[in-house]
């Protein structure tokens, strides 16, 4: 039987290091916060608050946007998942916390520990287990449990120390032990706006948006969250550019585990000279500060998203890492919405909400309800 949706007021613990403050409406892991997006969050809160059960697109419109409000909410819902499974490293094939079920909704799965509350049962459906309902440790047996397990997992070293000492030399240890599969990390970290004209600063979040869309498809790649890449701009006060020295590189790579980043400039002509758009993207290793690839698309601001896609796949190229999916050319393609007029409201709406002004990026979204999307 499903759990009845609670209004969630204390800390939420759930996986190995993430905790959940509903009041302040702050992520973190292992005590670090996570930035994460107002919209993101919300839909993050409503999963958990329903954790085990389906929650439909129409009910997350409702939580979210409620009634009146006009935007592309498929994209934003789209977006706003993939972000939440950016930060918390979920794989959407195999899933440890967002369900995906196709053409109805999410499911949130992980069981989680609710901070001075009663211990209480997650449904198997939640994650499709027959073995019956799990219990939610409270915080007390939480403490009691791990100390437990600490002691056993000391024990367990000591044995497998010792039993490894008696292996026969001519067997090699590393023979049943297979290799981790460790993803390649990449941050977009901006384009450089070289029209200089402020009404043609949106085009920049447009193209980050959708080219780390298209980096993130197929979970080859590790895509930086944009709130990460927003916050390490703030702290070293970067500046646009079409390239960083070694020294700066490395000081991006030690802030965001970064083993690439995405940078370059665009240059945008104009109504008067047909809307042209010249992208041009350069690839750098943060460890070397070599620049590994460079990318030039041309384009207009009507294709802008059809522009983005190509050039994040020429970087996918670049990188030696398969093309998009089939399954998830769809997410790229609805990145953006396809009116050039709904898409700039778009991106200079979420501008807004990267820099927490939710008041403009609501004026702004909310024109979208006068555009065809």
């Amino acid at each position: 039987m499903a759990l009845q949706p609670v209004k969630i007021q204390t800390p939420v613990r759930f996986g190995e290091q993430f905790e959940f403050e509903p009041r302040s409406y702050e992520l973190r892991r292992a005590g670090r916060p996570l930035r994460l997006e107002p919209t993101p969050l919300e839909i993050l809160l409503l999963l958990i608050e329903r954790r085990g059960e389906l929650v439909t697109r129409e009910e997350i419109v409702a939580r979210i946007w409620g009634d009146g409000i006009y935007v592309d909410t498929d994209n934003s819902i789209n977006g706003a998942i993939r972000k939440i499974r950016q930060v918390l490293n979920d794989d959407p094939g195999k899933p440890q916390f967002i369900q995906t079920v196709s053409g109805k909704g999410y499911r949130f799965l992980a069981p989680v520990d609710l901070e001075d509350s009663k211990p209480e049962s997650v449904p198997s459906e939640a994650a499709g287990n027959a073995e019956g309902p799990r219990q939610v440790r409270s915080s007390a047996s939480w403490q009691r449990w791990g100390g437990v397990a600490a002691v056993g997992l000391v024990v367990a070293v000591a044995v497998t120390m010792v039993v490894l000492g008696r292996l026969p030399s001519r067997v090699s240890r590393n023979d049943s032990i297979p290799a981790a599969k460790v993803r390649r990390s990449v941050a977009v970290l901006g384009l450089q706006n070289l029209s200089t004209r402020p009404e043609q600063e949106w085009i920049a979040t447009a193209l980050e948006e959708t080219i780390s869309t298209e980096l993130a498809s197929g979970q080859e790649l590790r895509v930086v969250p944009d709130e990460s890449v927003e916050r390490l701009k703030l702290d070293m006060s970067l500046p646009a550019a079409s390239s960083y020295g070694r020294e700066t590189l490395q000081k991006i790579r030690g802030q965001l585990n970064a083993d690439y980043v995405v940078l370059g400039s665009y240059l945008a002509s104009g109504k008067e000279s047909g809307q042209k758009v010249r992208v041009n993207l350069q690839l750098q290793d943060t460890r070397s500060g070599e620049v590994i690839a460079a990318v030039a698309q041309d384009g207009t601001e009507v294709d802008i998203a059809e522009l983005a896609s190509r050039s994040g796949a020429n970087l996918r190229a670049k990188l030696g890492v398969s093309p998009v999916p089939t399954e998830e050319l769809t997410a790229v393609q609805i990145t953006l919405p396809k009116n050039p007029e709904a898409a700039r409201f778009y991106a200079e709406g979420l501008a807004k909400l990267r820099a927490y002004d939710a008041l403009s990026a609501r004026v702004l979204l909310e024109k979208l309800g006068f555009w065809r999307l």
